[in-house]
């Protein structure tokens, strides 16, 4: 990726805190709490991949933000209606930057969970899979990191043997919908007033892997 900071690998229970964290951000009012997400990294046929900034260091926000977990476990433990609509390209929301709300530390230091992607393989495992979203923190965009976070899901879903990945973007979500054709994506349906805050259409994409 060219920057070394940056660290990718994929989630599992033990990062529900932080994913739920950062989802609370980007798409407030329809995010998934921390049980919900720790429930999802749990099932065999999802795939979540997150991508860290190794290079944040910041051990008191994170002492801050354990005791907030013990009293308030982030968010609530209802599911609102997810209305991601594929990467989170702007706008909206509560600027967490500064408080260190999705991270961890180890002996050697703080990484800070900045973007994440997750998969839904169909069943049976071969047929495909949906794209459930893609998300970068605002100052971390324009570098390139939802494009390599879409790299790793198609990755994943060919070593699964998957022959389609299906997905619904905002109409309005330039930015999401020119990376997707550029990744090879097509639209093959609409959806009226799919999405909520704001009411929006979606559309539905479509990606034939080859040789699969």
């Amino acid at each position: 990726m060219g920057q070394q900071r940056f660290v990718t690998r994929q989630l599992d229970g033990g990062d529900a805190v932080l994913v739920a964290a950062l989802e609370e951000e980007l798409f407030p009012g329809d995010s998934w709490s921390a049980t919900i997400v720790r429930e999802q990294l749990k099932l065999p046929y999802t795939y979540f991949v997150g991508v860290f900034d190794s290079s944040w260091q910041s051990r008191k926000q994170t002492d801050m933000l354990a005791r907030d977990i013990v009293s308030d476990d982030v968010v609530s433990d209802t599911l609102v209606s997810v209305d991601h609509g594929g990467v989170n390209a702007g706008g909206g929301g509560h600027d967490l930057s500064s408080a260190g709300y999705h991270n961890t530390c180890g002996t050697n230091g703080c990484e800070r969970l900045i973007g994440y992607g997750a998969l839904c393989f169909f069943a049976p495992e071969g047929d495909g899979a949906d794209l459930i979203t893609i998300g970068i923190v605002h100052d971390y965009r324009r570098k390139g990191l939802a494009w390599h976070i879409l790299e790793q899901l198609l990755d994943e879903a060919r070593r699964r043997n998957s022959r389609q990945i299906l997905l619904e973007v905002r109409a309005g979500n330039v930015a999401a919908i020119a990376m997707y054709k550029k990744a090879g994506f097509r639209v093959i349906d609409k959806r009226k007033r799919y999405y909520r805050r704001p009411t929006e259409d979606a559309l539905v994409m479509r990606l034939r892997l080859k040789g699969q």
